[in-house]
């Protein structure tokens, strides 16, 4: 596992590391698309737009992503993502989650603060769900879904 401490070393983490851990807050961040296979946890980041785009098999765990209320902090339209998993991650922003196949895991399903009015548009959205905040889920294919509530949920 890699730790990292500042953008940099996040950033030179997601070109050569499979398992990045975040210690603390990362601001003034660019959108980033993390390469399949990819396992991201811990720590704040804070991108100026858009924020992360998930790939096939990323992992997301106990992070926060920040971006502004009318992006997407956490994203993914690829054809197939296979096994991603998303656990204890908190947003502010928008979560657009709309594969064509794969197996999307959403643990511990989290509150966020976003705003639909600027929302991107997918054309098939299978449930908008208000009280987990601005998340919409949609399969353009044979994609599954589901989400695991956790201890205390």
């Amino acid at each position: 596992m890699t730790v990292v401490t500042s953008g940099r070393q996040f950033l030179d983490a997601l070109a050569t590391a499979d398992d990045i851990e975040i210690d603390g807050s990362l601001s003034g961040m660019p959108a980033i698309a993390l390469r399949p296979g990819k396992r991201l946890r811990g720590g704040t980041l804070r991108f100026g737009a858009k924020g992360i785009q998930l790939t096939p098999d990323n992992q997301l765990e106990d992070v926060t992503v920040i971006v502004p209320d009318t992006e997407v902090a956490i994203g993914a339209s690829a054809a197939d993502l296979g096994r991603a998993r998303l656990r204890n991650v908190r947003t502010r922003g928008q979560v657009l989650l709309t594969p064509g196949r794969g197996h999307v895991e959403v643990e511990r399903p989290w509150r966020g603060e976003g705003d639909r009015a600027g929302a991107e548009r997918g054309d098939s959205v299978m449930s908008v769900d208000p009280g987990l905040g601005a998340h919409a889920v949609g399969s353009a294919g044979d994609a599954v879904v589901r989400f695991v509530p956790g201890e205390g949920s």
